[in-house]
């Protein structure tokens, strides 16, 4: 009903005269004893009989202590806009116009969101939700954008020490190709020597035999 209200302004005269006309039984019946006894009935003050009379002290009680103490916390902006309209109703005279009921609402956003929103001083109920739904969408994107440029930097990390293991690799690589050339180099070098001395020797020897071959045949 009150949502309504909130699309299709109406008079306080307008707003009882509709709510009643939706009375049965003995909500109705109720009502056309409250009709004679309270003429000129404000919206505010049918709200406060009705609930007076439907719903016990007891739970209307809790309910006006829980919106007193409604806030936004972890809901979205829709979120929160259900939970207060379904608890305005056991509060009328919190909310008994359209720029208390606004203000009381704005209270309980969350803190990044009523900080746009409060700057803006919206009059309505209706705006002040409007612009806190657009302040909590905008809200998100920054926060989902910041999130993504987070997870590149690490990438870009990564890279930089796939590069540096990567030339690490190399280097021992190359490392090892050397060891291995110095340790071939040297051993070439060890068999020339090695033949250089059985070539030289072998040459010795035939040179001292040739004398003796020769005194013999003498």
């Amino acid at each position: 009903m009150e949502k309504l209200f909130e699309i299709f302004p109406s008079t306080d005269a307008q707003k009882v005269s509709l709510a009643a006309f939706t009375l049965d039984d003995d909500a109705r019946r109720w009502w056309m004893m409250v009709r004679e006894s309270n003429p000129g009935l404000t919206w505010a003050r049918f709200l406060e009989l009705f609930y007076n009379k439907h719903f016990p002290l007891s739970v209307r009680n809790r309910k006006t202590t829980e919106f007193q103490n409604l806030t936004q916390g972890n809901k979205t902006v829709v979120e929160y806009d259900r939970a207060f309209t379904e608890l305005a109703r056991y509060a009328p005279h919190m909310v008994d116009d359209d720029y208390r009921k606004a203000r009381k609402f704005e209270s309980g956003l969350r803190g990044p969101i009523q900080d746009r929103v409060n700057m803006l001083n919206m009059p309505t109920y209706a705006g002040v939700l409007d612009k806190a739904i657009l302040a909590e969408a905008n809200l998100n994107r920054y926060q989902s954008s910041k999130s993504h440029q987070g997870l590149r930097a690490p990438m870009s990390m990564n890279c930089g020490s796939n590069k540096s293991t990567l030339i690490g690799i190399v280097s021992s690589g190359l490392s090892i190709k050397l060891c291995v050339l110095t340790t071939f180099s040297l051993l070439v070098s060890t068999l020339a020597a090695v033949m250089q001395l059985r070539i030289e020797k072998t040459i010795g020897t035939r040179a001292c035999d040739v004398p003796s071959l020769m005194a013999s045949l003498q």
